[in-house]
């Protein structure tokens, strides 16, 4: 493992940068030594990255980042020709503690692991064949079999994690990551700088000029929807679920048909706004002021937030986190709708740690992993910064 550690070092995906690989050796190290108590945030954030004992881990994000950099990089290490039979190491979203896998070995490969002939002194007996014994053959199965289950544990019950996305994962076809996108603002003949917000038609004219057809947002995304598309494309590839990204404005009904989709972003998302009408919670606006509607108690706005407050007075966000079989498209969708970007980041971070998403298996009824289900989250925002997200409300069905 040491040696497929080194030979994976040295390789251009994790050659450049210092982060992903320093953190990289020290959790197979650590690993390796038995001492995955050590595998912590706030301890690796210490003793890889030199922070003082005592920071705060919600502020500086740097083993999260680092980690999902890492993932990425595994999952793109792996998917290159020839690694195939290779020990794989992988490091699941929301833990930093690495597993081994070992591939199945090709027919070139086993050739080297031919058995030691044994010595025979009489040269009548040398024309004996050189075969291991049938109790060696079995004992080396035995062990073989031994370590193949200590590697793969498929004892271990599927984690809420696991159960979350079983859907996304089961259903056939390339998952859909869709994403909303910031308004687009018109232009003067006269002025190089935006005049207005216009909330209609997300094409630009065909003679706009580059640097303004970027400037308009055409293909903006907010940087939250940034970081929950990350955190989701880590979590994708460590499952071996392919996927592609696409904004609301360029997806279409057959997108959504062709496979599972995931769609990110509250109102800005068009998607959300027409697939979620139906629903219990839903995302609504009106005048600067957006919340979380309940439509059994529709006059209640306990999930609000202001937009015309100060960005820094904003202490709590809301986050709506909804899976089910859509019955329009007869596919598994899962929506990540916050009322603001600090929603959406929480929401993310919430089906994508391992440790966060326990919570549902707290309140969830039997067998939840087959059902539909809507959770309202709640974030407190310390410092511009999301914290961990909880639940406020729910339902099943």
């Amino acid at each position: 493992m040491r040696e497929q550690l080194q030979r994976m070092l040295v390789h251009p995906l994790f050659r450049s940068g210092r982060r992903c690989p320093a953190l990289f050796q020290y959790v197979v190290e650590q690993t390796l030594e038995n001492n995955t108590a050590l595998l912590k945030e706030r301890i690796i954030g210490i003793e890889v990255f030199g922070r003082t004992p005592d920071y705060d881990t919600n502020a500086d994000s740097v083993v999260r980042t680092a980690a999902a950099e890492l993932r990425k990089r595994l999952a793109q290490y792996y998917q290159e020709p020839g690694h195939e039979n290779e020990v794989r190491i992988e490091l699941h979203s929301g833990s930093y503690v690495p597993e081994f896998r070992f591939q199945a070995v090709s027919a070139a490969a086993a050739a080297h692991f031919s058995p030691m002939p044994v010595p025979i002194a009489p040269a009548e007996m040398r024309t004996q064949s050189r075969r291991w014994s049938p109790a060696m053959v079995f004992a080396a199965f035995a062990l073989c079999l031994a370590a193949s289950a200590f590697v793969m544990r498929p004892w271990r019950p599927p984690s809420a994690l696991d159960k979350f996305w079983s859907p996304v994962v089961a259903s056939p076809g390339t998952a859909l990551l869709c994403v909303g996108q910031r308004l687009q603002q018109s232009w003067t003949p006269a002025s190089d700088s935006p005049r207005d917000i216009i909330p209609s038609d997300p094409t630009p004219p065909p003679d706009v000029p580059l640097f303004k057809f970027y400037w308009m947002g055409a293909q903006n995304v907010v940087l939250p929807d940034v970081i929950a598309i990350s955190k989701l494309s880590g979590v994708l590839q460590g499952k071996g679920k392919a996927f592609r990204v696409l904004p609301d404005s360029n997806a279409t009904f057959d997108d959504l048909r062709g496979g599972p989709a995931i769609l990110i972003g509250g109102y800005r998302n068009e998607w959300i706004t027409r697939l979620m009408s139906h629903w219990r919670f839903r995302s609504t606006s009106e005048r600067r002021i957006s919340w979380i509607e309940d439509r059994e108690n529709p006059t209640r706005r306990n999930w609000t937030v202001n937009f015309a407050s100060p960005y820094t007075s904003i202490t709590e966000d809301y986050a709506l986190v909804s899976r089910a079989v859509d019955p329009s498209t007869g596919r598994p969708i899962v929506v990540l709708a916050g009322v603001s970007g600090y929603g959406t980041m929480a929401a993310a971070e919430f089906v994508t740690d391992a440790g966060e998403i326990r919570e549902i298996e707290k309140l969830a009824p039997a067998n939840w992993e087959r059902k539909g289900f809507q959770l309202v989250l709640k974030t407190n925002v310390i410092g511009e910064i999301a914290g961990p997200p909880h639940i406020v409300a729910s339902q099943f069905w």
